[in-house]
């Protein structure tokens, strides 16, 4: 493989194609809620509603039930895990918050990025295209990788589309790999290297056997929060891998490392 060129693809790349910046998530998820997903199967527990309306309420003084007539500005995202992060780390808590009720708070928080970046990037993608299909037509697309610091499947969808001519990669080996019929292994000779520092809303991670699960074209990290998808191998409850945009980043995984 040889890379000429890297394209770095943050944030604002996903927000061309309509996904919320960081210090608007909370506003754009919430208003969402209310209106189309609460109540609904894929959509919060009632736990997971309440532990976010109280830490809203008592860690930054956000009513997040009757906020629509305020002039109120919601934390970054990482400002509000950043919080929890620190505490959870050192193996402190807050008064009524133990480690346990601190980390389903964070996990609630992370299901929401996820879930907002699902229902925000359905639409139809124009600008990833059209920057593959440039760089297919220039006859550069193998000698370019991608690095991205975003966790939604917009580029990688776009490149899967090409299997016939070019192969996605991203320099990880999947579990995937070794099964019949399922996705397969890249090849050196069409190969086109994605890497995704911070996770992917379309990978599993099972802690038991430490190998990694494809889930192509999908979204089977959002799946994961809702319903527990077991290992094939050993049953064991498999993890999104997905590491929340705060100052105090968990990068243990092996794959991300």
């Amino acid at each position: 493989m040889n890379i000429k060129d890297v394209i770095i693809l943050g944030a604002g790349a996903s927000k061309s194609e309509g996904a919320p910046l960081q210090n608007e998530l909370f506003k754009e998820f919430f208003k969402y809620y209310k209106h189309v997903l609460k109540g609904k199967v894929w959509s919060l527990s009632e736990e997971q509603e309440k532990l976010i309306i109280d830490y809203f309420k008592k860690f930054w003084g956000i009513d997040i039930e009757n906020y629509q007539n305020q002039n109120i500005e919601f934390p970054t995202f990482e400002e509000c895990l950043g919080v929890l992060d620190l505490a959870y780390y050192r193996g402190e808590s807050f008064k009524g918050y133990s480690k346990k009720k601190i980390e389903q708070i964070r996990n609630a928080l992370i299901f929401l990025i996820a879930k907002v970046l699902d229902e925000k990037l359905r639409g139809r993608i124009i600008y990833h295209r059209k920057l593959i299909d440039r760089l297919k037509n220039e006859g550069c697309l193998r000698q370019t990788a991608f690095l991205s610091l975003n966790y939604d499947i917009i580029i990688d969808n776009v490149l899967a589309d090409l299997y016939e001519e070019y192969h996605l990669d991203y320099g990880i080996d999947f579990v995937n790999f070794e099964r019949e019929d399922d996705w397969q292994r890249p090849s050196k000779n069409k190969a086109v290297l994605l890497l995704k520092i911070h996770g992917s809303l379309n990978w599993l991670y099972c802690p038991t056997c430490n190998h990694l699960e494809l889930t192509p074209k999908e979204k089977g990290a959002i799946k994961a929060f809702y319903k527990v998808k077991k290992c094939i191998d050993c049953k064991t409850p498999m993890e999104p891998v997905i590491v929340p945009p705060t100052f105090y980043k968990e990068m243990s995984n092996p794959f991300i490392q």
